[in-house]
């Protein structure tokens, strides 16, 4: 009868032991949880005004007072409290708030403050000033690319310069360029200016005269 006893008595401790420890796991469980969720709450922006290094640097009083006049102004700590929520990361989402700030000084000077939507930043203000400059400011050759070739394109329409569309990247655009420049010209003799380019001479001939584009 002793020896059962004793049994039951270490058999009684080791289901104690055990209740205990998954206790302790559910606790820690539970608790790094709500830390976690506690860490990225005061991660996030409160409704009210932005935090001071959540605004530009460098900027007058006269800039801050613009920025804080802009419709997406009181919008900024919602905005950025989403991007929390999609898991991208504090600084890329800092950095749409300064986006969007630049955008309404639309001044490329500040776009050096960005960095996860630097060339972004430089392309849209290139794009929108028509400032073919800006485009040289952008790092990604791609995104380079892009910028000049759409710049190129509005200024060499405007100039009829058909030479000019050579230097665009993108083969679609270079065409469109071309045959833009062509439908806007009436005088035959603007083809005479091609010179050592038999097709695209011919494809200027065609557009003028309005006849079916020849193949190559």
């Amino acid at each position: 009868m002793m020896i059962l006893n004793s049994r039951n008595k270490i058999l009684l401790m080791v289901v104690i032991i055990i209740v205990i420890a998954l206790c302790y796991v559910f606790y820690l469980f539970f608790y790094n949880n709500n830390q976690i969720v506690d860490d990225q709450n005061s991660d996030q922006l409160s409704a009210s005004e932005l935090p001071e290094n959540f605004i530009l640097s460098g900027l007058s009083l006269l800039q801050i007072d613009k920025i804080k006049s802009s419709q997406l102004y009181d919008q900024y700590p919602a905005i950025y409290n989403s991007c929390l929520d999609n898991n991208l990361s504090e600084p890329y989402c800092k950095d749409q708030i300064l986006l969007g700030q630049v955008r309404d000084l639309n001044d490329a000077d500040y776009c050096q403050q960005l960095d996860d939507f630097r060339d972004v930043c430089f392309r849209e203000l290139a794009l929108k000033n028509k400032d073919i400059e800006l485009c040289q400011e952008i790092i990604k050759p791609s995104e380079k690319n892009i910028c000049l070739d759409y710049l190129t394109f509005d200024q060499v329409t405007k100039q009829n310069d058909v030479t000019g569309c050579a230097v665009i990247t993108d083969p679609e655009l270079k065409n469109n360029c071309q045959l833009k420049i062509f439908f806007q010209q009436e005088d035959l003799s603007y083809c005479d200016t091609i010179i050592d380019q038999e097709s695209l001479f011919a494809t200027c001939q065609s557009v003028i005269k309005r006849e079916s584009l020849p193949t190559n």
